[in-house]
């Protein structure tokens, strides 16, 4: 059954090529191939150039950690700082400094 299939569709599937992009020579397919990969390299630039831009120009801002509600433990953290959070430089920086004094 699938083998009668294939040999009557073989001609239909051979002879139906068809080109995605309509395009009708492969000169052609190539420019578009090499125009769009200069426009998309030219993009990753300027991406990059504009992120750069974002960094080094605008301040960067903290958080307040003076509001209350930031500081409410239910029990001590387990390191050596029980009241500082993993990641906040300062609070672990005023903590070991006090603990040397």
């Amino acid at each position: 059954m699938f083998s009668t299939f294939a040999r009557r569709s073989a001609p239909f599937a051979a002879a139906s090529k068809r080109m995605m992009s309509g395009h009708a020579n492969v000169e052609e397919v190539r420019a578009e191939v090499s125009k769009w990969k200069k426009m998309t390299a030219g993009m990753v630039v300027l991406s990059t150039l504009f992120g750069f831009y974002n960094i080094a120009a605008h301040e960067h801002h903290h958080g307040r950690n003076d509001l209350s509600y930031m500081h409410i433990r239910a029990k001590p953290y387990p390191w050596s700082c029980s009241d500082c959070n993993l990641f906040d430089g300062e609070c672990w920086a005023e903590c070991r400094a006090a603990k040397n004094a």
